[in-house]
């Protein structure tokens, strides 16, 4: 019987001792590798396979997947080339068994080399080989989260570790804005272990709305945001902030708020205004209301203003300008009643040849002439004479402040005259004798005396005035010390056309230039931007912008050539001074924050200059015209395009 048991245990023992087993010992990346480069295999994708280096100096491994590409037999290696992305690979050996789809620990790239140590084994004893290390797996779904197993970074979002059995292992998860997690575990050896570790939230957002009214700039611990109120911030870590808000004519107290765990903190903060109600009100319906310089409306002017003193003007055309300074308090509303303005007026003695004409001036019935008008606005004003049996007179006169404009014309008649014939004596004829009466008194012949001629008055010619304002676009034309490529124009000219010259005048202009960059002077920049990334750091800079104004003022003559009613050409030159000055000024941005500015002021520079120029002038009102100007001190010249306006 014991040798029948002993025979058992001989057969078994010999069965179990030649058994087979192999397990995937070490798994990793060779990152300076270029073996795989080197080889360049391609995939059905045409894109470069990623090499696994198997160590073992056995043979006869198949490889099983659909992605495996190639199998080269090296010298105590296998080379195995798989497309980059599998996640899978099984490996079979007819004495050692198989690896069903054993899972890549880490993501397989394109042209990387992995080494894959394999180990096989012979069982020669029927106790089974006891397990020692599992895997741990931890995932979660917090937004770039970083996994660390052991004080060690695992990767983002989801990490793998084979690890060993019967001791504690740590982790810890973290990522921006939350609270990290960290614990202690002890692995499974029956089976892989799943951790889904989420982190809580440690962050929330403030929800900014501003009464009376929405619109104001925020500032949070001193950082200005991109929106204006109402918006709900971007998620801001737990804590507590200072809240400022901004906005022309209101102000604010600063507003300090707790933001709480994942919640949204409400902010209401309260603007009071700093301007006051204004009502201003003019008899003088067609008055022109000025505030500060800019004209506001006309009649009547209600809005709000901020607090201080605004300088008040109420303008009308012929007429003695109303000024005030107004002291506007914040919160107390301010009316105010403006009388009439008063009238700058002279006199008119209107007489005409013959008398009786009805007058119409400006359009309006006067009365008939002769009339003296004690009181008429200053300037031109149109005057019409109409008499039955004459042609209407039409003419313009001229009214001067505390002066008499006397004017007598002479109205032509509308029927024409007959030349007066002169009677022929009668045929004498042979008298017959007869008694001679009596002596009578000898009478003159009958004769029609003509009407003496008027003398007509000649009229003085008149002399025409023309403000004209215009702006337009200059185009620099060269010169060794250009001061810009192109910039801006803005004129005024007065013109005076004296009566009897012709079209030959006299004229005075004042114009301005933005001449913008120096583009010899090399403080300046091109484009008029310069970031200045070494100096200040990343997200840190300045702007330097070059600012030149120049003002030349001209005297000269013009010359009108009328081709129309409505229509001439002119031309002018003319001679005179330019005044010329330049600012640099610098912009500090900090992390995109505005901080201040810096400003350096040039010395004012004068010198001579000249211009030439011409156009045309359409309606009477509307002029194009083209000036060249010739600035000696600055050795440059412009050409302006203009387009101006006639008043």
């Amino acid at each position: 019987m014991k040798k029948v048991i002993s025979l058992i245990a001989f057969v078994l023992i010999s069965c179990v001792a030649f058994s087979q087993h192999m397990s995937i010992e070490l798994f990793r990346c060779l990152e300076n590798d270029l073996s795989a480069r080197a080889a360049k295999v391609e995939d059905i994708n045409n894109e470069l396979c990623a090499l696994i280096r198997l160590n073992t100096p056995e043979r006869g491994f198949e490889f099983a997947g659909c992605n495996v590409e190639k199998v080269e037999q090296k010298t105590g290696e296998i080379w195995v080339f798989v497309s980059p992305g599998v996640k899978f690979i099984t490996i079979k050996h007819r004495d050692f068994g198989a690896i069903i789809n054993y899972p890549f620990p880490e993501q397989i790239k394109a042209g990387y080399v992995y080494e894959m140590k394999l180990r096989t084994a012979r069982i020669k004893q029927i106790i089974e080989e006891s397990i020692t290390d599992q895997y741990l797996i931890i995932e979660s779904e917090t937004p770039d989260a970083k996994i660390y197993i052991n004080n060690e970074y695992k990767g983002r979002n989801s990490a793998m570790e084979y690890l060993p059995l019967f001791q504690d292992h740590t982790y810890r998860v973290e990522a921006p804005l939350h609270h990290a997690k960290t614990g202690t575990i002890r692995l499974n050896e029956n089976e892989k272990t799943v951790l889904s570790v989420n982190l809580d939230p440690a962050y929330g957002y403030l929800s900014i709305n501003t009464t009376p009214v929405q619109g104001a700039e925020i500032e949070i611990n001193g950082k200005v945001q991109k929106e204006t109120t109402p918006f709900i911030t971007q998620a801001l870590e737990s804590g507590f902030y200072n809240i400022q808000a901004f906005m022309p004519l209101y102000t604010s107290e600063p507003v300090r708020v707790q933001i709480l765990d994942g919640q949204t903190t409400e902010v209401n903060i309260n603007l009071v205004s700093t301007v006051s109600q204004v009502e201003l009100i003019c008899e003088d319906k067609d008055a022109e209301i000025h505030i500060d310089g800019e004209y506001r409306s006309k009649g009547v002017f209600r809005a709000t203003l901020g607090e201080g003193i605004h300088r008040l003007e109420v303008k009308k055309a012929n007429h003695r300008t109303f000024r005030k300074n107004l002291q506007i308090i914040s919160g107390q509303p301010y009316t105010e009643t403006i009388s009439k303005l008063e009238a700058i007026t002279g006199r008119l003695n209107l007489n005409s040849t013959p008398y009786g004409a009805t007058i119409y001036i400006d359009g309006k019935q006067q009365g008939e002439t002769p009339l003296l008008i004690p009181e008429i606005l200053v300037g031109q004003h149109e005057v019409k004479l109409v008499k039955k049996g004459y042609k209407d007179l039409e003419d313009v006169v001229m009214i001067e402040e505390g002066k008499i404009a006397k004017y007598n014309f002479n109205l032509e008649s509308t029927t024409p005259q007959e030349p007066i014939k002169k009677q022929e004596p009668a045929p004498q004829q042979k008298p017959t004798p007869q008694p001679k009466p009596a002596p009578k008194p000898a009478s003159a012949p009958a004769t029609m005396k003509e009407p003496p001629l008027q003398k007509e008055k000649k009229i003085r010619p008149k002399t025409d005035w023309i403000f004209n304002m215009n702006a337009g676009y200059a185009l620099d034309q060269g010169g060794e010390d250009a001061r810009s490529s192109s910039g801006i124009n803005a004129g005024l000219k007065l013109s005076c056309k004296p009566g009897g010259l012709g079209g030959l005048g006299f004229m005075a202009s004042a114009d301005m230039f933005y001449l913008g960059l120096n583009q010899n002077d090399k403080n300046d920049m091109q484009d008029i931007v310069d970031v200045h990334l070494n100096d200040y750091g990343y997200d840190n800079y300045k702007i330097t912008q070059a600012k030149y104004y120049c003002f030349p003022v001209m005297f000269g003559l013009n010359y009108d050539l009328k081709l129309g009613s409505q229509f001439k050409i002119f031309a002018e030159a003319g001679a005179g001074l330019s005044i010329s000055k330049k600012t640099n000024e610098t912009h500090t941005f900090t992390r995109g924050n505005y901080n201040g500015d810096e400003i350096v002021t040039y010395p004012i520079e004068t010198g001579v200059a000249f211009n030439f120029g011409g156009g045309v002038e359409l309606f009477k009102t509307l002029t194009l015209g083209v000036d060249y100007y010739v600035i000696k001190k600055l050795n440059t010249s412009k050409l302006a395009l203009k387009i101006g306006i006639n008043f």
